[in-house]
């Protein structure tokens, strides 16, 4: 077909690529690199602290899928409060 963006064995492999993209596990820093859960929740429900603090717990969380499913969890349950409060 001439309206096709890919041949029909190109997309066949970028199905493949892309599923092996997303059946492999995000790269996750050492866990002992990983801030305090209380220090991630202090975050989340924006407990006041120095912004060096905040940029270095920001920059970490970006890249520790453990840490980024915490601070999750912790804004939801800090959004649930806010609405419980209302």
């Amino acid at each position: 077909m001439e309206n096709q963006f890919f041949r029909e064995e190109e997309e066949k492999r970028l199905g493949e690529i892309v599923r092996t993209a997303l059946s492999v596990e995000p790269s996750v820093p050492s866990r002992s690199s990983c801030p305090d859960p209380e220090v991630i929740r202090a975050l989340a429900f924006n407990v006041e602290m120095d912004a060096a603090t905040i940029k270095k717990i920001t920059l970490h969380i970006a890249e520790c899928y453990d840490c980024s499913m915490l601070t999750d969890k912790y804004v939801q349950e800090y959004r649930k409060q806010q609405q419980d409060e209302s």
